[in-house]
């Protein structure tokens, strides 16, 4: 959107989670008749109805205050941007999205090509931050590595957006200096027990290739280390097979993963 856009939005709340839709896409609110403590939004143009826990307000806001979406989503998956309504972040969507119930198409997988091979190399950066992530089934700890360049904060945990994305590794988008980062919880992406530590902390960072940051679950302990410490494992079948990893490495009796970001934005 560009900045001399103006975007008028209407605040609206369905299965508990506030949303910011497009007013032009709104022809009028009416009462639920089987629920009269709910709403009903009438999409214009259509004979669309698209049911809703609560109506607020309407508001206009200058186009540039849009936080854009990161490339990864989808063009037609609704989603329109981040906005800010009385220092809440929320979606700004399209009637279509309310209209399907708030779910984010499945993201299509990111092909990043790498001429070295994925684990017959050494990770070459002078120190990697190290965080845990759980345990394998056979009890074996993990935890997750990046190269320090790679990392632009580490900060107690940010407000986010939560999003519905059927089989995809983003769990909602973070507001971050002017962007919106996705945010992937890099246990659930390896299929790892829960952690009791994780989301108290984010760690935003980026990829090798691209620019866009993502931001991950951290504990409040990370570590620092050195590469030379640790040596190159095998991938571990099936548990790692077609994962998003750079590398797997054995550190003190720990297997280390190091995520390729490029694939998870």
């Amino acid at each position: 959107m560009g900045a001399t856009d103006r975007v008028q939005m209407l605040w609206c709340e369905t299965k508990g989670q506030p949303f910011a839709v497009l007013a032009d896409e709104i022809e009028s609110v009416e009462r639920d008749r089987q629920n009269m403590l709910h709403r009903v939004l009438i999409r214009r143009g259509s004979e669309g109805r698209i049911p809703v826990d609560r109506v607020g307000g309407v508001r206009e806001v200058p186009g540039e205050e849009v936080l854009p979406l990161p490339e990864s989503l989808p063009s037609g998956c609704g989603l329109r941007g981040v906005v800010d309504w009385d220092g809440r972040k929320v979606a700004l969507v399209s009637s279509e999205f309310l209209a399907r119930g708030c779910t984010v198409p499945v993201l299509a997988p990111r092909t990043v090509t790498r001429s070295a091979s994925l684990n017959a190399e050494p990770v070459s950066e002078p120190h990697l931050m190290t965080f845990s992530l759980g345990r394998m089934l056979d009890g074996t700890q993990v935890v997750a590595a990046l190269p320090v360049e790679q990392i632009l904060e580490v900060c107690e945990a940010l407000e986010w957006v939560p999003l519905d994305v059927p089989e995809g590794r983003m769990m909602g988008l973070v507001p971050w200096r002017g962007v919106t980062a996705p945010l992937v919880d890099l246990a659930q992406v390896f299929d790892l027990g829960p952690d009791q530590e994780r989301g108290r902390r984010m760690l935003i960072a980026r990829g090798t290739t691209r620019p866009q940051p993502v931001a991950l679950w951290a504990p409040d302990l990370l570590q620092r280390v050195s590469p030379t410490r640790t040596r190159a494992a095998a991938m571990v079948e099936p548990l790692l097979s077609g994962a998003p990893l750079r590398g797997v490495f054995h550190w003190l009796n720990r297997l280390m993963l190091v995520p390729d970001l490029d694939q998870l934005n």
